[in-house]
């Protein structure tokens, strides 16, 4: 309730400047729902918002918009997905569950973004360094059906926290 309190009283006065550190913090699953559909709402009225958060994935569930900030240091204002997109040098891993995963992976293999891939029950997980031109061949793939049925394409890597996390270990 307390959170709630001070968002009000920050509300009230209908600022164009917003500063929020950690606005989440202490409320239940409701009230967080809640109050980040405010906060987008806001957004959306043209009000500026400035939110501070450990929390990448509550972050990530407000805007796109992203400026990361570790020990002093920022990395440009951004989406969450163009931080993935945007460092060739992170590996950038992506699981196929496929109808046939051997030829997939033959299909793959002929390409020089590619950094790695293992089989596993189903699928393939691929590493590669640039994912725009491996998600685009894939995408070419799939739609061909050449090699079969595509069942699934998902990346633990297609979050803030795991981005956040490869650059803080750079």
């Amino acid at each position: 309730m307390r959170q709630r309190v001070k968002l009000a009283q920050a509300l009230v006065h209908d600022p164009d400047l917003l500063i929020l550190d950690e606005p989440l913090s202490g409320m239940d699953p409701i009230a967080r729902r809640k109050t980040i559909k405010l906060i987008k709402e806001w957004a959306r009225a043209g009000k500026s918002i400035i939110v501070s958060s450990h929390i990448l994935h509550e972050i990530e569930s407000m805007t796109s918009n992203i400026l990361l900030i570790n020990q002093g240091a920022s990395w440009p204002k951004a989406t969450s997905t163009r931080f993935a997109t945007s460092s060739t040098s992170h590996p950038h891993t992506v699981y196929i569950k496929a109808e046939r995963t051997r030829e997939l992976a033959r299909e793959f293999l002929a390409a020089d973004d590619l950094l790695s891939i293992k089989f596993e029950d189903g699928a393939i997980v691929v590493q590669t360094a640039h994912p725009d031109v491996f998600y685009a061949r894939l995408t070419a793939i799939a739609a061909s059906g050449e090699q079969g049925a595509i069942h699934e394409v998902t990346s633990p890597d297609d979050n803030l926290q795991a981005v956040f996390q490869y650059l803080v270990k750079s």
